[in-house]
């Protein structure tokens, strides 16, 4: 009998929350790291006597190994009242993710069957207590025990062997380490940050015009314009009783509202779209035209928080608005005859949207939870593909200029490379130490951008498929990214209430 040292973790989602971790080991919640196992763990159901392997390297809290194995949640398992597999409020079955988290790499670990039982049976009491939760808590901390193995009387599990969680040890590394990385590269280049601008508010969304050297703003509840891309005056902020389109040397606040949702910008530059919250509780589609800053509303998606419009997109050279949210609604708005054009119902929550037009046809591409992304086709609103290619929810889509490639960024740290048109997985481009938020391309298409939970902005050569910079000086969440017409600048925003721009130079 052999005494191994290791740590209870559970990872699921119950009727209103996505999958997330639930239980993690002291050390990692005290770190702040234990969001690492949801993004770490899962896969297929195991079978009796099975379970998954992994090795995460160089994360925050260093190397470590975990054990689990993914079984149904049901009523008979768990103790919720019911029959059978538990499901969330959209009518999914759902699985938990049940195992040990071990300190250091330990290939030769001995997990038996009766371990992962004695697991299941202390995380029941943590999952009946997450049942009923409607907003994030910290995950629970499980203290150091001894996994007590006796291979004699107990079969040891067969492992499925997962291939290691790479995690950036440094991602603090500054731009002066970048360049030692690109001297080998003809023409390369070195992204400067040139201006920060501080806020009063969290910076939720920021977005180029097509042709011109400014940018909107979303901020908190207002959006704002910024009319001079360097002017070193700060952005005013109105407060709780400013009227809309206050102007203020250069720069005016649109209007004043009450939900994340990404600011957009039109093709023809003509219009700008976020969405709002209405007495009571009504969610709105939002859009302004941009020369006389006349109001269009739309209405058409559910009220109350859990309808809540979460994306926008504009169709290009064509006046449609696409918006999508917890509703799992999606809504075609004419923005000429100011009405519903079509609207089409989805499987799960929609995070974002993307719109392309490609060999003579109109593509809508969706992020949802579970890390689907399903594409149509506008004129028909056929289904083209659907495929499940993230383990956590699709955050950020963003088609390249030529309109051949898709990119994807997501909860689970991940960006992936996609075939536009037939939703062919190309590459896993790169990963980041948390949430990816915002992903955007450079106008020739060479570049990607892409914010991140993890405080940096990366940049990646989407042809060599590799990270080119890491920008850093954001303190907090990286929320969206955009570069300006001419790609020499990239503009972020951050839940630190900062705008930076970041310009760039041969080196």
């Amino acid at each position: 009998m052999r005494d191994i040292q290791a740590w209870a973790f559970l990872v699921g989602c119950n009727q209103y929350l996505d999958y997330r971790t639930i239980v993690a080991p002291s050390f990692m919640c005290e770190s702040k790291t234990s969001s690492l196992l949801a993004k770490a763990a899962g896969g297929d159901l195991t079978e009796i006597g099975t379970a998954y392997y992994r090795e995460i390297h160089n994360s925050k809290v260093g190397d470590l190994t975990l054990v689990f194995r993914v079984i149904e949640a049901t009523s008979e398992n768990t103790g919720i009242e019911g029959k059978g597999v538990l499901k969330d409020s959209f009518g999914r079955e759902i699985n938990l993710i049940e195992g040990i988290v071990l300190q250091g790499l330990q290939p030769g670990i001995v997990v038996t069957q009766e371990n992962l039982e004695e697991i299941h049976q202390k995380m029941i009491v943590h999952y009946q207590d997450f049942w009923n939760t409607t907003t994030s808590q910290p995950a629970i901390q499980s203290e150091n025990c001894r996994l007590r193995t006796n291979i004699v009387t107990n079969i040891r599990l067969r492992y499925h062997l997962l291939k290691e969680y790479p995690v950036n040890s440094n991602p603090k590394k500054t731009i002066e380490n970048n360049i030692s990385n690109l001297k080998h590269q003809e023409k390369a280049q070195l992204w400067i940050g040139q201006l920060f601008k501080e806020l009063g508010n969290e910076i939720t969304s920021v977005a180029f015009f097509k042709n011109e050297s400014y940018f909107v703003i979303r901020c908190d509840r207002n959006v704002l314009h910024q009319n001079d891309l360097l002017s070193q005056q700060s952005v005013f902020i109105c407060n709780i009783n400013c009227q809309v389109n206050y102007s203020f040397q250069g720069e005016y606040v649109i209007s004043k509202l009450n939900h994340y949702t990404p600011v957009v910008v039109s093709y023809d530059q003509k219009y700008i779209a976020s969405a709002m919250i209405e007495t009571p509780e009504q969610n709105v589609v939002k859009v302004w035209e941009t020369e006389t800053q006349k109001e269009i509303k739309f209405y058409g998606h559910l009220p109350g928080f859990w309808n809540r419009i979460n994306a926008l997109a504009f169709v290009p050279n064509i006046p449609y608005l696409i918006s999508g949210g917890k509703d799992s609604t999606l809504f075609i708005w004419d923005l000429k005859s100011n009405c519903i054009i079509n609207k089409i119902k989805t499987q799960n929550i929609i995070f974002t949207i993307a719109v392309s037009q490609n060999q003579g046809q109109t593509i809508i591409v969706v992020g949802q939870n579970g890390g689907m992304i399903t594409a149509w086709n506008l004129e028909f609103q056929d289904e083209i593909y659907q495929v499940r290619g993230h383990k956590l929810k699709v955050k950020s889509l963003a088609f390249s200029p030529q309109d051949n490639i898709l990119a994807s960024g997501s909860e689970d740290t991940t960006i992936k490379l996609w075939k536009s048109t037939t939703g062919e997985l190309i590459s896993t481009l790169g990963y980041h130490l948390d949430s990816v938020n915002s992903i955007v391309f450079s106008p020739d298409g060479q570049i990607l951008a892409s914010g991140s939970d993890d405080c940096t902005i990366k940049l990646w050569d989407v042809y060599r498929r590799k990270e080119i910079a890491v920008l850093t000086g954001h303190t907090k969440a990286v929320t969206s990214v955009s570069f300006s017409p001419d790609g020499r600048t990239l503009v972020s925003g951050s839940k630190d209430k900062t705008i930076r721009l970041w310009e760039r130079s041969s080196v």
